[in-house]
């Protein structure tokens, strides 16, 4: 999270690295907590699981995707 820009949001939550960084004091354990669980019990939660993808546009044919264009999954 620290090398992440401060306006990209780091999930569905829409909540932006910026917050997370100026409240990391506030919420950084919590956070902590929640994956060091996740660990432990050797699974995510449905939700932690979960991403969305977004398309954006970009010059050129929408309709003709080229071999550099591909989204990593």
């Amino acid at each position: 999270m620290a090398k992440m820009e401060g306006r990209k949001a780091p999930g569905s939550d829409g909540i932006p690295v910026k917050f997370y960084k100026r409240f990391w004091g506030t919420v950084g354990h919590d956070h902590f907590d929640v994956f060091a669980s996740a660990f432990l019990a050797g699974s995510l939660s449905p939700s932690q699981r979960t991403g969305v993808t977004t398309l954006l546009p970009k010059s050129g044919d929408p309709l003709e995707p080229k071999t550099g264009d591909q989204l990593p999954c």
